[in-house]
């Protein structure tokens, strides 16, 4: 895309416009050149493919150079950012977008009042199931069908014990694009809030099935990798009416200074106390360590 130093470069009756495929001409739809979008300079990243629907873009302004944030699809904060910083610039920019709008609207009522009599060839026809076809593509999931495909993707971070930072990735953005084009991404940090919530449900259901029981069992370990160590504790116990063996993981607690005992002391307790398990915890299966055994 060209680089413009001022809205001056910008031809506003060329760029304003909705840039829809063409029939006759076979002009493709750019979207970095359909009205506000175009007066920004995007990333090659960007350009090179047509963004899913919602997903955060980021933009220069040709004329102020400051970066803007936004949603494909969504153009209030580029539009408002023309509106507060360069509002000359803006107002020619909603007058030339109106009379577009209605030279549309005019050339649409003709077209209702005077129906074509031509007949599309057997080419215009297959551009213009491709143009509808696409449409369908792009149209976004239903709410079930996206939350099913986030729950694949925390699933496969999480069980894999991936950096959070790997849905931010360009190639795994590209990769999840291929395989469904509707597929809304999402961020790091909506991931994060994702693992938050997945965890308070976990948490929610497994001191529910501690209710219904009253004897329970804990085994407990500390390890370290990569200088951090941890404190894991895993809970065992039978179903009173089936007699059906279960186990469970309570926790996985970031271990700071010596493993000592009383540390060790102070930090399952709160583990027992945060499933409401006192009372309850009959045996707990340490290693055979003196930070485990005080003597």
């Amino acid at each position: 895309m060209a680089s413009y130093e001022s809205l001056d470069e910008i031809d506003l009756e060329e760029n304003s416009a909705v840039e829809v495929e063409d029939i006759s001409s076979q002009k493709s739809f750019v979207w970095y050149k359909v009205g506000i979008f175009a007066f920004f300079v995007f990333s090659k990243e960007l350009t090179d493919i047509t963004p899913p629907y919602n997903q955060n873009i980021r933009g220069k302004c040709g004329l102020c150079k400051k970066f803007i944030s936004g949603r494909h699809g969504a153009n209030t904060n580029f539009s408002r950012h023309y509106e507060q910083i360069h509002p000359s610039k803006y107002s020619t920019f909603k007058l030339q977008n109106e009379k577009e709008k209605q030279a549309k609207k005019s050339e649409k009522r003709k077209r209702v009042e005077t129906p074509a009599k031509t007949k599309l060839t057997d080419n215009q026809k297959i551009a213009a199931k491709a143009r509808a076809s696409e449409f369908f593509v792009r149209a976004p999931l239903l709410l079930t069908e996206q939350e099913k495909i986030n729950q694949r993707i925390l699933d496969y971070i999480i069980a894999d014990a991936l950096p959070l930072s790997t849905v931010d990735s360009y190639f795994f953005k590209k990769m999840l694009q291929a395989l469904n084009p509707k597929n809304v991404l999402f961020s790091s940090k909506t991931l994060c809030s994702l693992i938050t919530k997945d965890f308070k449900k976990f948490h929610s259901n497994l001191k529910a099935s501690f209710g219904k029981v009253s004897v329970i069992s804990l085994t407990t370990d500390i390890w370290s990798s990569r200088h951090r160590s941890f404190l894991g504790v895993t809970a065992h116990w039978l179903d009173e009416v089936t007699f059906q063996r279960h186990s469970a993981a309570m926790g996985l607690k970031r271990f700071t200074g010596s493993h000592t005992f009383y540390k060790i002391a102070n930090l399952i307790p709160s583990i027992i106390l945060d499933y409401g398990l006192t009372g309850k915890v009959q045996h707990i299966v340490t290693a055979n360590g003196s930070n485990f055994v005080k003597g």
